[in-house]
């Protein structure tokens, strides 16, 4: 391992990434929102950088979203997904407090499962079939 890189996620994270980026992909798609997926930092200043795993900006929002340049500006939702590598969060509160703080109205916490469920508070739902971890 190369000294300074911190290893990359599980495969059921990035599963977890997947199926959020997908169902909020398709809401954006509908109603003229945009969803973007990790790595893309939010700056808001040098000091203080947001990179939610997947983050949506609404219709009426999603001119704050260039493509050629640093978004600057709180998304309207910001998910996290926990990870076990490196070392595990207690829990995710923290990522959600820094998101509130920085005026984002919406964060969420999502906690992958072994057996192929996304968990957050807001209930389950099934990874794609075609995507399960085995």
């Amino acid at each position: 391992m190369l000294a300074g890189v911190v290893p990359s996620p599980l495969p059921q994270h990035q599963f977890a990434v997947q199926a959020v980026f997908l169902l909020l992909h398709e809401h954006a798609r509908t109603s003229g929102g945009g969803a973007l997926a990790a790595p893309l930092d939010i700056v808001f200043d040098e000091y203080d950088v947001l990179q939610p795993a997947v983050l949506f900006f609404r219709a009426e929002r999603r001119h704050l979203i260039r493509p050629d340049t640093v978004t600057r500006h709180a998304p309207d939702v910001a998910v996290e997904v926990l990870s076990p590598r490196p070392p595990p969060p207690p829990t995710g509160a923290g990522r959600c407090e820094r998101s509130r703080a920085t005026a984002c109205p919406e964060c969420r916490i999502v906690a992958p499962a072994l057996d192929g469920r996304v968990g957050s508070p807001a209930g389950e739902f099934p990874l794609p079939r075609h995507r399960r971890p085995r």
